[in-house]
């Protein structure tokens, strides 16, 4: 077992343009976003002997997307139905560890491509459920998530 503290920091920028003049129906939304992040190093020790230290690690992640989307509205609720697509890039991302000290390294630097679908609706203004698939692929990884929830707002 071992813990690790850190932290992160985010800028987003992003401008809705409705594709009609009600300002409802399609959308298109671009958007970039900035994160940087700090993990402080650990240490650790299997249950099979093996000791690892985990330096601390750096990460500024760049994402460039565009979202199209298209809203319906009646009376207090409101449909959002929409596909997104964006390029993301790890700039830093170099860490390195030791293995019963025996020092590794790895770089998590790299392009990749996050694709997703999504809906979301609001009851009434205060209530709103939200459902997402998001795939991401890069030259490292491949990453498939579901994210689902609800909202209430007062």
């Amino acid at each position: 077992n071992g813990t690790a503290n850190g932290m992160s920091i985010s800028l987003e920028a992003g401008q809705r343009f409705n594709l009609s003049p009600t300002g409802y129906g399609f959308y298109i939304e671009p958007q970039t976003q900035l994160t940087y992040s700090h993990q402080n190093e650990m240490a650790m020790k299997a249950s099979n002997g093996l000791n690892i230290h985990l330096n601390h690690y750096e990460s500024l992640l760049g994402r460039a997307s565009m979202i199209l989307g298209y809203d319906i509205t009646a009376g207090n609720s409101q449909l959002n139905m929409y596909v997104k697509t964006g390029a993301i890039r790890e700039f830093s991302g170099d860490t390195d560890y030791l293995l019963n000290n025996s020092r590794e390294k790895y770089s998590f630097k790299g392009n990749g491509w996050n694709n997703g679908v999504g809906v979301s609706a609001q009851y009434n203004k205060q209530h709103t459920f939200y459902l997402e698939a998001d795939y991401t692929q890069s030259n490292l990884f491949d990453q498939k998530q579901v994210n689902g929830g609800y909202r209430f707002s007062f």
